[in-house]
C-alpha cells in the first residue's frame, strides 16, 4: 500500500458550544461514496443536520485514493492497478 494511502485523514464534527472531557454526545461514522474526493458536501449536508437537529456528532473519513490520500502518480481517479480495488 502506497503510504499516502495508508495514512487516513478525517475531520470530527461537533457542535460549537461542546466542552470536551466533559460532554458526552453519540458520534457516527460517515463515510464517503465512489467519486466523495472530499469532505464538504458530506459535512454539509450528513453531519450539519445531525448536530443541528439531533445531538450527533460525526467523523468523516476520507476514501483511500481520493484527495489528500491520492498517491502523487496516480492521474484523477483512475487507478494504477487492478489490485488497488
Amino acid at each position: 500500500v502506497p503510504s499516502p494511502v495508508a495514512t487516513a485523514h478525517f475531520q470530527l464534527v461537533l457542535s460549537c458550544d461542546h466542552r470536551f472531557g466533559i460532554d458526552s454526545i453519540p458520534i457516527g461514522i460517515c463515510y464517503s461514496g465512489t467519486g466523495d474526493h472530499g469532505f464538504s458536501r458530506r459535512r454539509l449536508f450528513t453531519t450539519v443536520t445531525l448536530i443541528n437537529q439531533y445531538p450527533i456528532g460525526s467523523i468523516l473519513l476520507e476514501n483511500p485514493y481520493y484527495g489528500l490520500r491520492k498517491p502523487p502518480d496516480q492521474s484523477r481517479s483512475s487507478l494504477l492497478y487492478i489490485t488497488d480495488l
